[in-house]
């Protein structure tokens, strides 16, 4: 067995928030846009740059300089009211990579204790770049992570089946044998629960604003995790 964890939105949120980080680097910038503005250009441009919800081989193939060059598009054209968009870009693209920009949720940590206390091996399998890698580093209760996979280091995003194969290796190491079974847990159903059963993978998707459970397979906490995994 080895369980997979998605990143952001299932262990880690941004504190503060994208929108109050944009907005107060983006007026030190000289621009004038205001919070609302920003989240609603945030809403559309997201998607443009980053299609994740699609099986299109162009839109899921990336790299750490494909990744840095999506966020250098959004940022510039958020910004469009900003002169020098790469200086904004770059301070916006240092803050994401500081541990101190993030936080755990309250029900990781004690689930990551029943983990190690039963001596089950995990990992983190984000949509991420290698940004990803010193913020686990920064933070004691990930860093104890088996193998952290980012789409940038796989050359895959999620839901690509590539993605999950990559990641399955890495579980492997330092033998040859892939676990069995692996799992994978995150917030997004699509990208995370449907592509992980697709490649043959348990998963559970997580839903913390859940009044209960509607399915087997949805947790609204991380601490059902290892209560799941007995049921799975």
């Amino acid at each position: 067995m080895f369980l997979f964890f998605d990143a952001v939105g299932t262990l880690l949120k941004p504190v503060p928030d994208v929108v109050t980080a944009y907005h107060r680097i983006g007026m030190a910038h000289g621009s004038r846009l205001q919070p609302d503005e920003i989240r609603q250009r945030f809403a559309q441009l997201y998607p443009r740059f980053f299609c994740r919800s699609t099986n299109v081989e162009s839109a899921l193939q990336t790299s750490e300089s494909r990744e840095r060059s999506r966020w250098r598009s959004l940022v510039t054209e958020l910004f469009s009211d900003v002169q020098s968009a790469a200086e904004l870009f770059e301070e916006l693209w240092q803050h994401f990579a500081q541990p101190s920009n993030w936080e755990l949720y309250p029900d990781v940590a004690p689930m990551l204790r029943l983990l190690n206390e039963q001596r089950i091996p995990w990992g983190i399998a984000s949509n991420f770049d290698q940004r990803l890698d010193a913020i686990i580093a920064g933070i004691p209760e990930l860093a104890e992570a088996q193998t952290v996979v980012t789409s940038a280091t796989a050359g895959w995003s999620k839901p690509s089946a590539e993605f999950f194969q990559f990641a399955a290796s890495q579980a492997a190491r330092p033998s040859s044998d892939v676990p069995s079974p692996l799992w994978m847990i995150g917030d997004n159903q699509s990208l995370d629960f449907e592509a992980a059963i697709a490649c043959g993978w348990q998963a559970l998707h997580l839903e913390r604003d859940l009044n209960a459970a509607k399915e087997p397979w949805q947790i609204r906490s991380l601490v059902e995790v290892v209560e799941r995994l007995g049921s799975g």
